[in-house]
């Protein structure tokens, strides 16, 4: 089929010519057949569909394919061609073989392998291509391993902006879902909200842009039973636009879904600002006085700029998140969504307020908007450590006790991404310990056990060039109990970069009200230049039984200890076993070294067991029935390497692959 010239009545002969090209170096690769040496040769004969073989290509490999059209306006008359520039280049990469890494996966909410956020609070895990720059998107599920990269044609992990399925209606987040990789390296996954207390595990998948499957990543985390009786509230934004205030409250507007988004309530808190600096205010209610986690579901757009949110801003002017130093980045590409975290405050009951306010843009965005799709006010059981206060006070619970200088101990934010906060309390310390291994300074904080019961211990530790090794000691002043074992083997935090590690201090009973975490600087790994400092990022301080008596046995809910297959046992009767989860077995503790024996009393690592009288009701039928064990120590003495063992608190952190 020809094309004839309106205005001259001649036949168009129109014929294009593909090149291919090697992206770097700029370098013509191949071809089509019937093109002379030059490149000048007429090629197919539009517009009938043309393809052609390209030739043989590595994995990997990067290319870019363009094209050009000529117009014959006499049939091989080739002076008389007018030929079109050649196409915008189309740039590609051949990937045939599956990405070789799996997605990496973390948590400031559920630490690896450790106890997390109560039931029923937000947690949010971050996932990384793991170095692949071809990766495209993500499947993951909770609890499921049965987790697969999307068929080529299916693209629906593009919905919502890139914002996929993580996130649903009542704010939390699904079983199972596709995400799109939209916004740098990493995407986020929200936990859902009726993950039932215990051990968990989420499997996550990277698929390329081809949709070639990634080993699977696994991670286990355990949820914390809820014993504070606080539920965590929701606020959607746009009920909240009819009550801000403050010099810029006017351009605060309702927006209803848009863009490729579908919000929570249907519509978010639109700041549609026009320049840095401007600002607005929002009212949000505490249900009851305590430590509260704040977090805002934020959207990204290519119009949006850089936020600062701080609290209570008229009065005490706290600033949130270290956005101060910072900022909230809302700029990406592609509208999407993404969980702020705003930390965690000691709050009073009542009244308090959020600010907002713009501090400048990204510089690829074409604006200074924000969103907030909705607020979150929750119980949580991590203390960041630089905005820790007692219930009453306005100043930090912490104190330094090597020197009266102000300087020594102080906060410190940072752009670092393994910070909860971007910030830390930093213990600037420059005495020698002599001899190594003794306290050379330290510091303490301060803070509050809600219930009595079994804890689980950890914190989140800032690590840098000039730290050194680190001794932990509980109430110092009374019991003086040392965790982890730290007198003996200090945990070292000197590394080469700056960055962050969590260490689960261990498991033990705390009675309702204020405690005492010590930190000691008592040695370094190195000889040169000020490696006595250190930084806590944040506490996690999460009770695991509620229990209201000191005994182990109380602690356990009296269940005793029996041995796996059992006539009454399906599997394992330790804490995985959902139907009798909340136990130890005989087969777990002799794996982790403890032989409880038949007497009245057995010791391990210095630490005497008692064993209370054995159960008459014969619970656990055919196992074998003993109570757990109290545990008695002199001064100085801690019982924690062995209460681990027995505890739900320090079960899951030590043995729980034991069985």
């Amino acid at each position: 089929m020809n094309t004839v010239d309106a205005a001259t009545g001649k036949v168009l002969f129109i014929s294009g010519r593909p090149m291919m090209w090697d992206s770097a170096p700029a370098r013509r690769l191949a071809q089509p057949p019937g093109a002379t040496s030059a490149g000048n040769g007429e090629v197919f004969t539009v517009p009938a569909p043309v393809s052609w073989t390209a030739p043989s290509v590595t994995s990997g490999d990067s290319f870019q394919l363009k094209v050009q059209t000529t117009n014959v306006l006499t049939a091989n008359d080739k002076a008389t061609a007018l030929s079109s520039p050649w196409s915008p280049p189309l740039d590609f990469t051949v990937l045939s073989n599956d990405p070789a890494n799996a997605p990496a996966i973390s948590s400031f909410d559920y630490p690896s392998g450790y106890w997390g956020q109560p039931q029923g609070a937000p947690g949010v895990f971050t996932i990384g291509a793991n170095g692949d720059t071809s990766i495209a998107g993500f499947e993951y599920a909770f609890d499921n391993q049965s987790v697969a990269a999307p068929a080529a044609t299916d693209c629906n992990y593009n919905n919502d902006g890139g914002l996929g399925t993580s996130v649903n209606s009542g704010g939390g987040g699904n079983s199972s879902g596709e995400l799109a990789l939209v916004r740098g390296g990493t995407q986020q996954i929200q936990a859902p909200l009726n993950l039932s207390p215990g051990r968990h595990t989420l499997y996550v998948l990277a698929f390329d842009y081809a949709h070639n499957p990634s080993p699977i990543a696994s991670y286990t985390f355990y949820v914390a039973p809820n014993y504070s009786g606080e539920q965590t509230t929701y606020v959607d934004g746009s009920s909240l636009v009819s009550q801000a205030t403050g010099t810029n409250a006017s351009l605060v507007v309702s927006q209803a879904n848009c863009c490729g988004m579908t919000w929570a309530s249907g519509s978010q808190l639109r700041f549609a600002g026009t320049a840095s600096g401007q600002t607005f205010t929002v009212p949000v209610a505490v249900p009851g006085a305590g430590t509260w986690q704040l977090g805002a579901e934020m959207t990204l757009s290519f119009n949006y700029g850089d936020v600062q949110v701080d609290l209570d801003k008229s009065t005490s002017d706290i600033n949130l998140a270290g956005t101060a130093t910072v900022p909230f980045d809302g700029y990406s590409a592609t509208v999407s969504g993404t969980y702020l975290d705003l930390g965690t405050q000691t709050l009073t009951a009542g009244t308090h307020t959020l600010t907002f306010t713009v501090t400048g843009k990204d510089s690829s965005s074409q604006g200074y908007e924000l969103g907030v799709v909705y607020l979150t006010l929750s119980p949580t059981n991590r203390y960041e450590a630089d905005t820790l206060t007692l219930p009453g006070a306005t100043s930090p619970s912490w104190t330094g006790t090597n020197t009266p200088s102000t300087t020594t101990i102080r906060q410190q934010c940072l752009n670092e991404s393994t910070w909860s906060d971007h910030c830390e309390v930093l213990f600037q310390n420059a005495t020698v310990p002599n001899p190594p291994g003794t306290p050379a300074g330290g510091f303490t904080m301060t803070f509050v056990a809600p219930i009595s019961s079994d804890y689980a211990l950890g914190v989140n530790l800032g690590i840098s060039f000039d730290f050194g090794e680190l001794e932990f000691e509980l109430d110092p002043s009374s019991s003086d109990i040392i965790l982890d074992n730290s007198q003996a083997a200090p945990i070292n935090t000197d590394s080469s970069v700056i960055s962050s590690k969590y260490v689960f201090l261990g498991g033990v009973y705390l009675s309702a009200g204020l405690h005492v975490l010590r930190v000691s600087v008592v040695n370094t790994t190195t000889t040169t230049g000020n490696e006595y400092n250190a930084g806590i990022n944040f506490l996690t301080v999460i009770p695991v039984t509620g229990a209201l008596d000191k005994t182990f046995t109380d602690a356990m809910n009296n269940q005793g200890i029996a041995t796996d297959g059992g006539s009454d046992l399906a599997g394992n009767f330790d804490l995985t076993n959902t139907a009798t989860g909340g136990n130890l077995s005989l087969n777990a503790l002799e794996a982790a070294g403890i032989t409880p024996g038949t007497g009245p009393t057995f010791s391990l690592n210095g630490a005497a067991f008692t064993m209370p009288p054995l159960r008459t009701d014969g619970w656990a039928g055919g196992g074998l029935v003993r109570p757990m064990a109290r545990c008695t120590r002199p001064r100085r003495f801690s019982c924690t390497a062995a209460t681990l063992r027995f505890s739900l608190a320090g079960l899951w952190g030590r043995i729980s692959s034991a069985s």
